[in-house]
């Protein structure tokens, strides 16, 4: 007994200077057998035959009856904010469990029951499963503590849920490279973590986000941001600064809904590559914080707005192969998109500085009518003229647009080109 005390009292000083759980705590039976129901879910949809299944078990193979869960790999645990006496599930970073099997077996969005019980989760990441069905907006609404959501590269279908917008601490959210269509929800309006910024002066004391390129994985003390076209290291005790939507490479469609300019701690959006119709939101003007801006490869029509030229942060503004018209706005942060033509390529009517094409002037003083006598002759002249400097003029143009770069071969069906969004990280080992 004295022994035990003793062990105790070590972890506890540890703990104290360390900032970890203690070991002579526990996470709730109730969550263990949660995740020991999922482990069960995963390891028997890979016992077939054609499956080996060893990575997998050899990963989870500290998920037992007999430990408790705060020892598990994969798995985050934090002291309870309602008790002192135990630690609770935090967090869960279950990425790519299938990526060394070939094929990769089939994950109904089904089997994220069991998880759904863990109500103290933060953060969640579970890309690159080849999960397939609907995601479940139900089981989702339990999750009132969340914070993270890591979902991309999976298989994922149907309309997003408007359940998770609905989520009061929701601050990141990837659900990139599914397969998700419908319209985006107006709820996303909602998301209240993303209309403010942190009240705690922009500090983050909670746990630990990690990053893998294109996924999460567990334990990490830094982030690493492929951020304003550089990799850059981010502490995690600054997080809060950094709030992320990409909805990136799925088939949504629909004209983006105005509640999404109400988001106003948002740092960087990113709903490119879908079907998206309509005009630039005037209100995105209001995203006083925003950095990165992706909205290319949509279907996306009318001018740019000039409420853009408000944004102090305003890094990148990509809007490449939409249909979109008029001059680009010149001032602020957007006088800088000079640096990046590429970034407004294949939009058939723009002109502005950013592109090195300009604006037709239009002055609003019409020419005056030539005499009558010489109208004929001199319109003759007038349609020569127009004919000959149109097909210089237009051999000129395209001469320089090619040499500056503005144009650029269209990107291929599958919409792959790389995503303003973190990557990085250590693997498994």
């Amino acid at each position: 007994m004295a022994m035990e005390i003793k062990a105790c009292l070590v972890v506890a000083l540890r703990s104290f200077f360390f900032l970890s759980p203690t070991a002579c705590q526990s996470c709730p039976e109730y969550q263990k057998q949660a995740l020991l129901q999922f482990k069960s879910s995963i390891l028997a949809i890979t016992t077939s035959s054609i499956f080996n299944s060893s990575d997998v078990s050899q990963l989870l193979q500290s998920w037992n009856s007999s430990s408790d869960c705060y020892g598990w790999v994969e798995v985050e645990c934090n002291d309870s904010p309602n008790s002192t006496s135990r630690v609770v599930i935090t967090g869960l970073y279950l990425d790519a469990l299938f990526t060394h099997l070939s094929p990769q077996p089939r994950v109904e969005s089904s089997m994220l029951a069991p998880i759904f019980h863990i109500r103290s989760l933060e953060e969640l990441s579970i890309s690159d499963n080849n999960i397939q069905g609907e995601i479940p907006g139900v089981g989702f609404a339990n999750l009132s503590n969340l914070v993270l959501l890591y979902m991309e590269e999976n298989n994922l279908s149907g309309p997003i849920p408007p359940h998770l917008f609905h989520l009061p601490l929701l601050r990141d959210i990837y659900l990139r490279d599914n397969s998700l269509s419908g319209q985006l929800p107006a709820d996303i309006g909602n998301l209240t973590s993303l209309q403010r910024l942190s009240s705690q002066g922009m500090i983050n004391e909670r746990s630990i986000l990690s990053s893998q390129e294109n996924q999460l994985s567990s334990k990490l003390r830094d982030l690493i941001v492929n951020w304003k076209k550089s990799k850059q290291g981010i502490s995690t005790d600054k997080l809060n600064m950094y709030t992320f939507l990409d909805l990136s490479n799925n088939q949504l469609f629909g004209q983006i809904p105005a509640s999404l300019g109400a988001l106003k701690a948002l740092k960087l959006l990113n709903i490119s590559c879908n079907k998206l119709s309509g005009k630039i939101l005037v209100s995105f003007g209001d995203l006083e914080n925003i950095e990165t801006i992706d909205l290319s490869h949509n279907n996306l029509s009318g001018s740019i707005p000039l409420t853009l030229t408000k944004l102090q942060q305003l890094t990148i503004l990509d809007v490449r192969n939409n249909e979109l018209i008029g001059q680009i706005p010149d001032g602020g942060q957007m006088g800088t998109m000079i640096l990046y033509p590429n970034y407004f390529a294949n939009n058939s009517g723009l002109c502005g500085i950013e592109i090195h094409l300009p604006c037709p002037k239009d002055d609003g003083l019409p020419l005056p009518p030539p005499p009558p006598q010489i109208k004929k002759q001199e319109s003759w002249f007038l349609w020569e003229g127009v004919w000959i400097g149109y097909r210089v003029g237009l051999l000129l143009a395209t001469g320089f647009m090619v040499l500056i770069g503005y144009f650029t071969l269209p990107p291929p069906s599958n919409c792959r080109h790389p995503p303003h969004r973190p990557i990085g990280g250590r693997g498994r080992n």
